[in-house]
């Protein structure tokens, strides 16, 4: 549920961030991208699905992380 990386839009910013050529790892792409794209508020003891946190464009470090792990999943990458 919180890991949603079937949703549209979690595939779309996944494939978006790691489309074109680059040096760095996928993985360090995408937690970078989630870094740039998400603002870092304090931790509120409420969790939410990936893809809420890609619509607010901000959360906690636990949103984040979910956030990172739903993109590296769409992009076909392990994670957990």
């Amino acid at each position: 549920y919180y890991i949603d990386h079937t949703h549209q839009a979690i595939s779309t910013f996944a494939n978006e961030k790691l489309s074109g050529e680059a040096t760095a790892p996928k993985i360090l792409r995408l937690a970078l991208a989630v870094r740039e794209a998400i603002a870092l508020t304090p931790f509120n003891f409420t969790a939410r699905p990936a893809s809420k946190t890609l619509e607010k464009l901000d959360g906690d470090c636990l949103d984040q992380a979910m956030l990172v792990c739903a993109a590296a999943r769409a992009a076909g990458l392990p994670a957990r």
